[in-house]
Order: structure tokens, then sequence, then C-alpha cells
């Protein structure tokens, strides 16, 4: 089960997502790809785009679900997250996915690769990257044990750098300097 997570809208890059999984059906077999957000009326044309994409492709195995309301029981049932972004500021849904302990592939947006090390807890790749997206995820498939420990180790790193009280005190922080130079 591979995975991705936001609204239906082109910041969200969903047609390398849809080329990602026309490349992995190419070399695998059994893949079943997720797409879980809301479609936007004020995103229609884009939408219809993408199911015009998946229909001539054949991806007769990837399902628009819309938005769903657990995403934890999305994640609970994913084997890798991916973030096809082109534009982000901090991704939720990658966070998410990290503090549930899954393989997370990810464009390079936002602030992705303060948290996210490619080859380290997770996979890091250019946006607008079918190829690369395709390439990472594949590597994750074809190996078990690097799927568990990078979701081992992305877990870790979002205990350590995410958890709403490590940000507490990262804000806490930075308001007190502000408050000793405003002095």
């Amino acid at each position: 089960n591979i995975t991705t997570v936001g609204n239906i809208n082109p910041d969200k890059g969903i047609e390398y997502f849809v080329g990602m999984a026309s490349a992995l059906n190419d070399r695998y077999d059994n893949l079943a790809f997720h797409v879980v957000g809301a479609r936007l009326d004020s995103q229609a044309h884009y939408a219809d785009r993408l199911s015009d994409m998946v229909q001539r492709e054949g991806l007769t195995n990837l399902r628009f679900h819309g938005y769903s309301g657990d995403v934890a029981s999305v994640l609970k049932a994913t084997d890798v997250f991916v973030c096809s972004s082109v534009t982000e500021a901090s991704p939720m849904a990658v966070w998410e996915a990290m503090a549930m302990e899954k393989a997370v592939v990810s464009t390079d947006v936002g602030d992705v690769a303060t948290y996210l090390h490619d080859g380290v807890n997770g996979c890091v790749v250019h946006p607008e990257d079918s190829s690369a997206l395709a390439e990472k995820v594949g590597a994750l498939i074809e190996d078990e044990e690097l799927r568990a420990t990078f979701g081992r180790r992305a877990r870790a790193t979002a205990i350590a750098e995410l958890d709403i009280s490590v940000c507490v005190d990262k804000h806490r922080s930075l308001y007190m300097e502000l408050l000793a130079d405003s002095t």
C-alpha cells in the first residue's frame, strides 16, 4: 500500500504520484496506490485531469478515496508514504507518517529536509520527478528491512523534533530571546 494524503490541488503534485504509480506498475505486481484527500470544487479541472491520466495509464490499482477524518487509520494501513508536492511550507502529512513509523519518500519542499534525511530516516527527491519517486519507492518495495528501519528512525525524529512539547519549548525559547533582545 503506497499512499499520499492531501487535498487534490496542483501544489500537491498528484500527477507525479500518478506517474510514479505507472512506472512502478511496470516493475512490480500486487501494488495498491491510495490518494486520500478532498476533491475541492475550486480544483475540479485538475481532479478531472488526474482521473483522465489514471484512466489513460490503465491504473486500475490507484484509487482516489476523498477526504478522511481518520488519517491515522489510513497511515496504519500504509507501507510507504509518498509526498509528491511541488510546494509546501511544512507538510503535516509527512510529519504524521513519520510519527506513525512509516517509510517516507518526499519531495524536497518546505522544511522537509530539516527532518527527513535522505538515506537515513527516509528518502528525499527533487520535486516534479516521477522517476525519482519511483526509484526510491521501488527500493523500499524490494527491501522490507529498509522500510522498517526508515520507519523507526522517522518516528524517533518525529518524537525528538516535532512533538508538541518540543515545539512549545522552541517557541518559548524564541519568545524569551526576543524579549531579552528588546530590553
